[in-house]
């Protein structure tokens, strides 16, 4: 969402999260290693063997025994859009699909609406097409493109009520209503043919410059309590509107909003692909008083530039800011608050609640921020595991929503590799499907034409190849000769001889990395995706 001013969300009652990982990791009182991994999460490792099959229905049974971080449920504002329902929210799944350089494209449906009314445009074919472009060229970091199709659609009625009514959920509900009949969006979520619709309107920009929701597939994998409670339907899922001053671009279009250069679409479209904002859960002391920016959690949940994979965006390579970057103490101008020739916090700028100087590093130039267009630039590399592991998980092999469901090779295998307890120099390797076949209930239905390959490979001696069958999810490797933390492991699924995207692992060494966590072996993904 890209608000103006606060937006007040109907809070949902959170509940439970899935459970995904096959990582182990250390709990020790003083915080030690890499910050994505530094939080108190003792994993009880389940032991499985080669002829474990997986559930859907009880995950636990594939994976580790861990959820998502507890605060994606607990903040009650972005757990009624389903953020902590997915696997996508597991740190280490996150970090595994970051710096992918080979992961396999997807090409998105999309369909852009111009609301008009008979005497007012608002913006051309022409417009929406540099702006697609510039939205193209933004997730293209991603190896993701949007393929839409442009429909103007002049409707006085809907056109006034969109510029004259408050902005409120229910208001977007009623007119997402409104929509839905208009342009026969299918309620039935199965026959849905884009992945995202855009509607480009005139609203009421004192509070809100444009809003998008989740994939519904990930507001469908609420828990059934807390998609009742939500006044988020999962029909809302990947619908995305934005106001035409903040959808235009300045440089470009005479009636853009001054401040506007067309990256408002590509904030919204990172909400329908799992993103949240940077400055989710951040506290900060400003006139007077210390506020929480997007969040109705317990104080738990407040994010530190030391816990911001386990709270605030569950990112943890955004540092920390806020969204108040344009209110300030009577006599101040914006510039003392943000800096926007530097990109840098003013002398006014909020500081932490101790009222420390607030370290803004690593997220000014974030598009998932409210800081201003001149500064943003990039989503970093976790942001982009995030979305392509929703693709994978949620819009894989959907022809009606993908334009290249069809060609697209397998997503990759996330995998972990730890010291085996039951052999004295062994390895034991674990992995999932493909996200992808985590969509159905019951059993993964993983087809028989899929093998997994796992790769060892060692400096002094010639790859290792193993192939396992569909249902085999766990390898113990035996055969090691070697230091075991000098081999690295690569897991990949391949169906009809095509192979899919890969991932490569090794052991870690605690005395490498982690310091005080002297008794701990971390299975570390090195990220990298290839064929």
């Amino acid at each position: 969402m890209c608000c103006r001013a606060g937006l007040t969300m109907v809070s949902a009652t959170t509940v439970v999260a899935l459970v995904v990982s096959s990582l182990v990791l250390c709990v020790h009182s003083v915080p030690c290693g890499l910050e994505a991994f530094t939080e108190q999460l003792l994993h009880d490792r389940l032991q499985r063997r080669a002829t474990t099959t997986p559930s859907a229905d009880t995950r636990v049974a594939f994976f580790d025994t861990i959820s998502p971080p507890s605060c994606t449920t607990q903040d009650q504002v972005i757990s009624s859009f389903g953020a902590g329902f997915s696997e996508c929210f597991v740190p280490e799944v996150t970090d595994a699909y970051k710096g992918a350089t080979d992961w396999p494209s997807a090409v998105l449906k999309s369909k852009v609406y111009s609301i008009r009314s008979s005497s007012a445009s608002l913006v051309t074919a022409g417009e929406i097409d540099d702006i697609m472009d510039i939205t193209n060229d933004i997730f293209s970091s991603a190896d993701i493109s949007f393929n839409y199709t442009t429909e103007f659609v002049t409707n006085n009625t809907l056109y006034a009520e969109m510029e004259s009514d408050p902005i409120s959920v229910a208001t977007l509900g009623a007119w997402y209503t409104t929509l839905q009949q208009q342009f026969n969006i299918p309620q039935d979520l199965s026959q849905r043919n884009q992945h995202s619709y855009i509607f480009v309107v005139n609203m009421d920009v004192s509070s809100l410059a444009g809003v998008c929701f989740p994939d519904f597939q990930q507001l469908d994998n609420r828990p059934p309590t807390d998609q009742t409670r939500s006044s988020v339907p999962s029909t809302l899922g990947a619908l995305c509107i934005v106001d035409y001053r903040y959808f235009l671009n300045s440089a470009q279009h005479a009636r853009a909003a001054p401040e506007s250069l067309g990256l408002t679409l590509a904030h919204e479209l990172g909400h329908a692909l799992s993103l949240m904002h940077t400055f989710q859960a951040t506290p900060f002391y400003f006139n007077g008083q210390c506020r929480v920016d997007g969040i109705s959690a317990p104080n738990s949940c407040l994010v530190t530039e030391e816990s911001s994979f386990l709270n605030g965006d569950f990112i943890a390579d955004t540092g920390l800011i806020v969204s108040k970057t344009s209110e300030g103490p009577s006599g101040s101008s914006e510039a003392q608050l943000f800096d926007t020739t530097t990109c840098t916090p003013g002398p006014f700028y909020p500081t932490t609640c101790s009222q420390d100087k607030m370290q803004v590093t690593n997220t000014a130039d974030n598009y998932m921020g409210y800081v201003t267009d001149l500064c943003k630039s990039r989503f970093t590399p976790q942001q982009l595991g995030r979305i392509r592991c929703t693709i994978d998980r949620f819009v894989h092999g959907e022809s009606g929503r993908l334009s290249n469901a069809q060609t697209r090779r397998l997503p990759p295998v996330v995998f972990g590799v730890d010291v085996d307890p039951d052999l004295s120099n062994g390895v034991l390797v674990t992995w999932t499907p493909p996200l992808n076949y985590l969509q159905s209930e019951g059993d993964i239905p993983t087809p028989s034409t899929v093998k997994y390959h796992v790769v060892r490979t060692h400096p002094d001696e010639n790859p290792v190849t193993r192939i396992f069958a569909s249902t085999v999810f766990s390898y113990q490797d035996s055969t090691v000769t070697k230091d075991p933390y000098e081999y690295t492991y690569q897991v990949f699924a391949v169906e009809n001889g095509i192979a899919g995207g890969k991932l490569k692992a090794r052991l870690v060494s605690s005395t490498s990395y982690f310091g005080p966590c002297l008794a701990t072996v971390l299975a570390s993904v090195l990220l990298a995706l290839a064929l």
